[in-house]
């Protein structure tokens, strides 16, 4: 009778060997198609924030305000005013949301002391799949209370100054009651920026960053500092810079993080994704020329040519 002949310690070491040789090599596949698949969605989310600012333009006559001014809200430091996010949530498919917030017709202040919940509704449709940030933005401080999170913000225009003044001298579509119309985007609305991503902190650094919240703002005109919860424009904005580029870090950058609020962040290694004024989407390298290529996108009147991006 013939001997079975069963493996080898050695035979058995070696086939383990290249079963993990092949996980191995699996493992980042499989990784790169969920962020592939995650980034695809982020993309999508944009692009029916363009288009819902698009139907906003149809029914009103402009694109929403980057955020109002409400001189009635007396809330927090310099009060309080409803961001674009949520004037398009008819446009977004969340009329019953903005009807029960009673958007336009009740302050923030008000909607913070009796309609919280609602405040602090997760929206897909302002969440980037990739992104960590928790559902509730603990950054942002309203009355004391926190807000739902957003990762994706208005383009304001190119460098954080103008502080005091009109928001607008930064160029930008959205800003402080803005109602920008297509005929103003003297540029092109296939070549200015309209929303883009940012996140909580920088995942690399740690550097806190700020994040977005979908609901509102401080009405103040102030970018804001790090160490700063509730004067800034930017929990619903966000500006280029020559010296922050794309997913940079402005503490390695400049030794200050003094304009984090404002830059543009994700989670989507080696850029972010931007929605374009004529509807579109697109990712940008965060490699892009801060000087010249992102400050034309960023302005919707400077009349300098844009090539490929």
């Amino acid at each position: 009778m013939a001997k079975r002949r069963g493996f080898t310690l050695v035979e058995l070491l070696v086939v383990i060997a290249i079963i993990g040789v092949l996980i191995a090599l699996l493992l980042p596949a499989v990784q790169q198609a969920r962020e592939a698949a995650r980034r695809m969605q982020c993309i999508n989310n944009l692009k029916q924030v363009a288009l819902a600012m698009h139907n906003y333009h149809d029914t009103f006559g402009s694109f929403p305000s980057g955020y109002v001014d409400d001189p009635n809200d007396t809330g927090g430091v310099d009060g309080y005013g409803w961001a674009w996010g949520a004037l398009i949530l008819p446009q977004i498919e969340q009329n019953a949301l903005q009807d029960q917030l009673r958007v336009g017709d009740q302050t923030v202040s008000s909607a913070v002391t009796n309609d919280l919940p609602l405040l602090q509704t997760t929206l897909t449709a302002y969440r980037c799949p990739s992104a960590p940030d928790p559902e509730i933005n603990p950054h942002w401080n309203f009355g004391g209370e926190n807000l739902g999170l957003s990762n994706y913000v208005g383009v304001t225009g190119h460098t954080f100054s103008g502080v005091v003044g009109n928001a607008e001298k930064r160029g930008g579509p959205l800003y402080r009651n803005s109602e920008v119309t297509f005929g103003d985007i003297h540029d092109g609305t296939s070549n200015t920026l309209l929303a883009g991503e940012k996140m909580l902190k920088n995942t690399r650094s740690g550097n806190i960053l700020g994040g977005a919240v979908w609901a509102a703002a401080n009405r103040t005109n102030v970018m804001g500092t790090v160490d700063s919860t509730a004067d800034s424009v930017g929990s619903v904005l966000g500006a280029t810079h020559p010296s922050h580029p794309v997913n940079g870090d402005p503490e390695a950058a400049g030794g200050s993080l003094g304009w984090v609020p404002m830059v543009f962040m994700s989670q989507h290694p080696g850029g972010a994704q931007f929605a374009l004024c004529d509807g579109s989407a697109r990712f940008l390298s965060e490699n892009l020329d801060q000087n010249t290529l992102m400050s034309a996108l960023s302005r919707i009147d400077d009349r300098l040519t844009v090539g490929e991006f």
